[in-house]
């Protein structure tokens, strides 16, 4: 039996500039292979959730407060970096019906 239910984008496609946007922002993990992140916690839910539902998630799965806060504060200057002039870096695309799914 199903008792729990997490939040969870599913599958997803990044633009070619987004791509690059996170490559540069998370170059030193990448390069010196220091951290693992998740693309639930760690890139969409800081970039559409509150501040007080991202802590409470992220507290939750057993991450201290003071990380969870640094890497909401460091999405969201991303995001205002990424897109200065506002508004969502995710959003729905339809695909049509033709498209292959694997």
């Amino acid at each position: 039996d199903v008792t729990q239910v997490g939040t969870s984008l599913g599958s997803f496609s990044l633009s070619a500039a987004l791509m690059e946007a996170l490559q540069v922002e998370f170059s030193r993990e990448l390069s010196e292979k220091v951290a693992c992140l998740d693309s639930d916690p760690h890139f969409w839910m800081p970039l559409t959730l509150a501040r007080a539902d991202y802590m409470s998630v992220m507290g939750k799965k057993g991450t201290s407060a003071a990380e969870a806060e640094a890497h909401f504060d460091r999405m969201a200057a991303f995001a205002r970096a990424f897109k200065p002039e506002g508004g969502g870096i995710l959003g729905c695309v339809d695909v049509g019906q033709q498209t292959c799914w694997w």
